[in-house]
């Protein structure tokens, strides 16, 4: 119950002709190729995925929210999603089960937003410098949230004094309409608690872009070269498995402080060259490598330790004859 799930979609390229789910998405006019989607579920408290499904490349992640979270029978936590999941989706699963609930983004430019005046900061943050917030609730019993980063505000600024620049085409009057959404987000949840609570989770919401990011980089993840629908299903969830195995890898990583002295992919590269061989009369051995590579095994408790050498026969010990 305690436990916030992050959902997020990503789009994988598939020029297969055969199956179903190989279509032309939002993004065909810059890739040039089909794609399927796949929605991914991170649980953020145990730091791994819990879930995912395939849909047709040209489905809205909107329209597969729904069908998302009641196929996989989430019904208790939190549902952190990203701006295309808005809770209105599935808005009769929520209703149906009253220990799940939503906590999604909102455009900057909604019209709630605007209705309640939530530009319209009421107080600041404890504990986070330079965040204002305001919270409204909404005649449909939705709670509203909003707030302002100063230091994120600024930074907004600069990158549009920058691009305005560029282009040649500073206006005052853009600037001024601009500037009142400059580091703030607007928020809707389901429940009506304290702004600082909701702004810690959401500020979670990092986590599942670097799973995106594992997804399609470290693992390699980005394209389906597979065929028909069950390949397809069968292949994305051989996918998801790596996945799974990946960040539990990366906390036993993260556990043993190694990442903060070298990225994923060295540590990788490092178990890859590591090997043990079965020398007879000696038993398990580590091939020769690098001291310091010996030691990351022995930080990760993989080195090969007596428990990997051959048991000793047990027994009664042999009788001694005199002579």
């Amino acid at each position: 119950m305690d436990h916030q799930l992050l959902i997020d979609g990503t789009l994988k390229s598939d020029e297969s002709r055969v199956n179903s789910l190989s279509d032309f998405s939002r993004k065909a006019r810059t890739k040039g190729t089909r794609d399927i989607s796949v929605l991914y579920a991170f649980d953020l408290e145990a730091m791994e995925p819990v879930c995912s499904k395939c849909f047709p490349g040209n489905m809205l992640d909107v329209t597969a929210y729904s069908e998302f979270i009641s196929e996989h029978h989430i019904t208790k936590g939190i549902v952190v999603a990203d701006k295309g999941l808005a809770q209105s989706a599935a808005k009769r699963y929520f209703r149906d089960n009253p220990d799940l609930h939503y906590l999604n983004p909102l455009k900057r430019n909604s019209k709630i937003a605007s209705e309640l005046h939530m530009l319209e900061f009421t107080g600041q943050l404890r504990g986070y410098g330079g965040i204002l917030f305001r919270k409204e609730k909404a005649c449909d019993d939705r709670w509203l949230y909003s707030f302002r980063d100063a230091y994120r505000a600024a930074k907004e600024e600069s990158d549009w004094l920058k691009r305005s620049r560029k282009k040649n085409d500073y206006c005052l009057a853009d600037l001024q309409k601009a500037r009142a959404l400059f580091g703030t987000v607007f928020l809707e949840c389901g429940m009506g608690i304290e702004p600082k609570t909701i702004y810690k989770a959401y500020s979670k919401r990092w986590e599942i872009e670097i799973v995106m990011r594992f997804y399609k980089s470290a693992l390699e993840f980005d394209e389906t070269r597979v065929h028909d629908d069950y390949s397809v299903i069968g292949s994305e969830f051989c996918d998801f498995l790596s996945s799974v195995l990946t960040f539990r890898m990366i906390q036993a990583f993260d556990k043993a402080k190694i990442l903060e002295e070298m990225p994923y992919k060295k540590v990788m590269k490092i178990l890859a060259r590591t090997k043990i061989f079965n020398e007879p009369g000696h038993g398990w051995r580590l091939i020769r490598i690098n001291p310091s590579y010996e030691e990351l095994l022995k930080r990760l408790d993989m080195h090969p330790t007596e428990k990997l050498q051959p048991k000793k026969k047990r027994g009664r010990p042999p009788k001694i004859k005199h002579v």
